[in-house]
């Protein structure tokens, strides 16, 4: 009988640099996020999403990240995948870190975003989760380059960014989700040879059945 791993190649990703574990999500994490995410990830007045998700009453936040994680592995292709990684900081869960790319083949660029529970913002480990997950990019899936973003005055966001190494890739003009004035994201965009790398090395489980998954 197979494995679900050897069914779903993500599930056997599994990401490691020093303190820092990433693996795949399964439905069985929804609690794990919920609750990191009921805890708190911002001020309402700060807003760094594009829609006020995190906001939702815990029972509706529980059901949509559910949903979120069943919608997204269900339509996973070779041509147009998602990767939901559940971070763990010296075993503690701490946040989530995302990996998404479309027509991967041939245009070798992956879009990253994530967060982080507010009590364990601050500490380094956010820019540890995105050296980690660009290390997966370059080094194993033979990206040439990794695609971020964050809403300008989002001061700790842009911190990461920079910390790793990207530079800024133009800016995208968007209503804000309350309906009443224009909110404005900074594009930012790293390439190899600029990638500051993490100060442990990174280490990946997975990988090799994972390429094969979606035809590298």
């Amino acid at each position: 009988m197979r494995t679900l791993e050897e069914i779903f190649p993500p599930f056997g990703l599994r990401i490691t640099c020093g303190p820092l574990e990433l693996r795949c999500v399964r439905e069985s994490d929804a609690p794990i996020a919920t609750d990191l995410a009921a805890r708190g990830i911002y001020e309402p007045a700060e807003l760094p999403f594009l829609r006020r998700w995190a906001e939702a009453a815990e029972h509706e936040l529980a059901l949509n990240t559910a949903q979120f994680y069943w919608r997204t592995f269900a339509d996973f292709r070779p041509d147009d995948w998602h990767l939901i990684f559940l971070a763990s900081h010296e075993g503690t869960p701490v946040g989530v870190q995302d990996v998404s790319a479309k027509d991967f083949i041939h245009v070798r660029s992956i879009i990253t975003g994530s967060w982080l529970s507010r009590e364990h913002q601050g500490k380094g480990i956010g820019t540890l989760m995105r050296q980690a997950v660009c290390a997966l990019g370059f080094d194993e899936l033979g990206a040439e380059e990794m695609i971020s973003g964050y809403m300008v005055g989002n001061a700790a966001s842009a911190a990461v960014s920079r910390k790793v190494g990207y530079e800024p890739n133009g800016q995208i003009r968007g209503l804000h989700p309350d309906g009443d004035r224009v909110r404005v994201e900074q594009r930012v965009r790293l390439l190899p040879h600029n990638f500051i790398r993490a100060p442990w090395p990174v280490e990946v489980e997975g990988a090799g059945p994972f390429r094969e998954f979606i035809g590298i």
